[in-house]
Parts: C-alpha cells; structure tokens; sequence
C-alpha cells in the first residue's frame, strides 16, 4: 500500500507499507522545488528512498500509543502494529504541518468542522469507554500520540467543533486515565505551576462537563484569518526512536541527546540548552518521574528550530505503585530521591555545559517556583475543587527545593 505525505497541505512524497516494514521516498516536486523544512531532521530532503530504520520512527511517532492505540485500531478493523494503514485512516490532523492520506484521497479543498453541542461534547468525554472518542477521532481522521484519552477540537466564539477530514484544530481536550486518578487537575496544576516559575507552556484550562477535561491551547496552531499549521517534531522522532523505546533504559533518548538535537539543529542552542536545563530542574521539583523523550518537541519557527513550550507535565510522585524509576537519569540517577551534587555534575559534563550554568538554572526553577508556589496553589483551588492531591504536590514540591538546594549551594 502507498500513502500520500504532505506538509503544510502541499504533497511531499510518499509512504509505502510492505510486509510491516515502512519506507518514505521524496517526490520529484519537493526534490526540484524543496519545503521550507522537512519532515525531520533525520529525513531531509534526498532523491534516494528511507528505509524503515528511518521512516518508522517519525510515522510510528504521529500514532496514539499502548492501549488506546489497540482501541482505536480495533475500532477501524486494522492491526495495532498497521501504522500505515492507521495513519492512512487518521493521520489528516498529526502533530506539526505533516499529514498522511491514501493514494486515492486528499484533504477538502476548504476545511470543514461540525458543530458540537454541550450534550455532543459531555458524550463524548464522559462516557465509561472510549467508544465516542474513538469514532469522532475516525470521523475527523484525527491523531495525536500519547497514552491519554483525548481529541482535539477546534475552538470558536460559539463553542467547540469537531474537525472533519483532516481539518486543523485549535485545542487538544484530555480526560483523566483508568488508574491514574485526578490526572487531569495534576496536569493543570504543574503546567499553571511551570508557567508561573518562568517556563513556556501552552494555555490550559479545565473544562466541566460532568467530569473534568483538561483543554490545551495547542502551540503548533495559529488562528488568524483560518487555522494556520507550524511544523514540529518530538525528540524520539528526532532521535530516530520508536514510541515503544522512549525510555531512557529501553534505549529512548537520555538528555545528552537531547541536547545533541539541540546543538545540531537548533536555531538558538545557547538558549534552549538553558530552558532544557530549567526543564529538568522543573521535573525533578514536581517529582515528574514520567518526564521522556516525547515530552519535549523542536517547533519549527521563522528563525528555526527552537525547543517547543514544554507539555504533559504531571507530578508523578504522587501516584503511589508507581515505579519511582525515571524515564531520563539525572547525571546516572534514575531515583529523584538518591539525586546528589555529582549527580548534577555528571550531567553537566555530559550535556558539555560547565557546573556553573548548570547550578544557575537548577536554583533559578527552584527560585521562582518556590515564590510564586503559594500563590499559584490558591489561584487554582477553584479551577480543580477540593482535591487532596493539590495539598500533596504542594507538600512534594517544598521537600524538593530545600532538597535542590542543599544539593547545589
């Protein structure tokens, strides 16, 4: 089977799927007339075919993960491990500018949404299973990675609508997940927190509709006179790792590759090796032990690359069964609460960034989020109600500074 690949609307090649194993090829018009940027920093433009070691890597990463992808595949009647033929069902709307069609079939000349009333909306998310999602996610050939139930939308002065054909949305929408409870009110919490310590993050908000949805401004959308795509990719796409090895010990990306990424194709490596740093001090202070190579993205901007606002934060620590295992080390250490001073300066060594800048990032996050700790607690209360969850975060997050201090005087 052969699927059209486009990128910003405009075909740039193809994906063939033959006996399970993928392969990509350039079109002649992207070779004679390139994209501003490809579709990956490890598939730039070329005459000669991918492979699957290449192709799957970025086209497995597009597909939702783990249970709910063997849902959605059930649901369209393909295999789980059909990525292709997934994408080719419901790869219209990816993550980034990059869309995945059938050879025989193409988005709407002009985007297209439905409606969806308060009853429509509440449906869908409050449902015991997630049947409702599944099928709004076929009909709009919808796909977003990640374990999480969820769908993205799109936002109007009148409500929410569903995109229709691959159309581009404006939010993603997230209910909590079976086992993890008040999921939903933790990843508010620490994005509102990380926001309020200095960190770039998307707006989020929580939307009632008899359970609580957790809504994403999503950073790879710009609304002006329509819905305008801007192209990203996350670090196991960039990396060349499958979604099933984005840990760190099963082969995913350890943070001195993630600011390899960084300094190779990086428009502003100087600045994002910074906020990378920020981003594992922020991680470790919310005790988000679940913080992997997905978790980080390179948006693609007018000046080039740049390390994406920071997502899918959630304080993990307080989960109890958990493993308290981490999906990146911190300097050889996986365990948050055995992280000493040589811990920080073996991954200072290894990310070739001096102790110095290293120290003055850790103690900046743990500076900022300690004041506006508080504070930011209190402005959420009546977002998230009364859940004994905040008070631990709370409880976690002041262990862990005075922790980070002692560590780096």
């Amino acid at each position: 089977m052969t699927y059209r690949v486009t990128l910003f609307g405009r075909e740039v090649g193809r994906l063939a799927a033959d006996r399970a194993r993928l392969a990509f090829t350039y079109g002649e018009e992207a070779l004679t007339r390139p994209p501003d940027v490809p579709l990956g920093v490890r598939l730039p433009v070329r005459p000669e075919p991918y492979g699957d070691a290449d192709a799957r890597p970025f086209f497995e990463n597009l597909l939702p993960e783990e249970g709910y992808r063997r849902l959605i595949a059930a649901g369209l009647g393909l295999s789980p491990g059909n990525a292709a033929g997934l994408l080719g069902a419901i790869g219209g709307e990816c993550a980034g500018a990059v869309s995945v069609w059938p050879a025989d079939s193409a988005a709407a000349a002009t985007p297209h949404y439905r409606d969806l009333g308060a009853p429509e909306l509440r449906a869908l998310f409050s449902a015991p299973g997630d049947d409702a999602l599944i099928e709004a996610q076929r009909e709009g050939r919808l796909s977003l990675a990640g374990a999480q139930p969820k769908l993205t939308l799109r936002r109007t002065s009148d409500g929410w609508q569903l995109p229709l054909d691959g159309a581009p949305a404006t939010h993603i929408l997230k209910r909590t997940r079976l086992g993890v409870p008040h999921l939903v009110e933790n990843e508010f919490i620490s994005m509102k927190l990380a926001r309020a310590a200095g960190l770039p993050t998307p707006d989020v908000e929580i939307l009632d509709l008899g359970i609580p949805v957790l809504v994403v401004q999503r950073f790879d959308r710009v609304s002006a006179a329509g819905i305008e795509r801007l192209h990203q990719e996350d670090f196991c796409q960039a990396t060349g790792t499958l979604p099933q090895h984005k840990y760190e010990a099963e082969g995913g990306p350890s943070l001195a590759a993630c600011a390899e990424v960084l300094r190779r194709h990086g428009a502003l490596p100087i600045a994002d090796l910074e906020l990378l740093i920020r981003w594992v001090a922020f991680n470790y202070l919310i005790g988000n032990e679940d913080a992997h190579g997905k978790n980080l993205a390179l948006l693609y901007t007018a000046d080039g690359p740049r390390l994406a606002p920071f997502y899918d934060l959630v304080s993990s620590a307080v989960y109890k069964g958990l493993s308290r295992k981490a999906a990146m080390s911190i300097g050889g250490e996986r365990r948050y609460a055995y992280v000493e001073r040589r811990h920080w300066e073996r991954l200072a060594e290894s990310l070739e960034l001096r102790v110095a800048a290293v120290r003055r990032g850790l103690i900046r996050t743990a500076d900022s989020l300690g004041a506006a700790l508080d504070s930011t607690i209190h402005s959420v209360t009546d977002a998230v109600g009364d859940v004994p969850l905040v008070e631990t975060v709370r409880g976690g997050i002041q262990e862990r500074i005075v922790n980070l201090r002692r560590q780096m005087p």
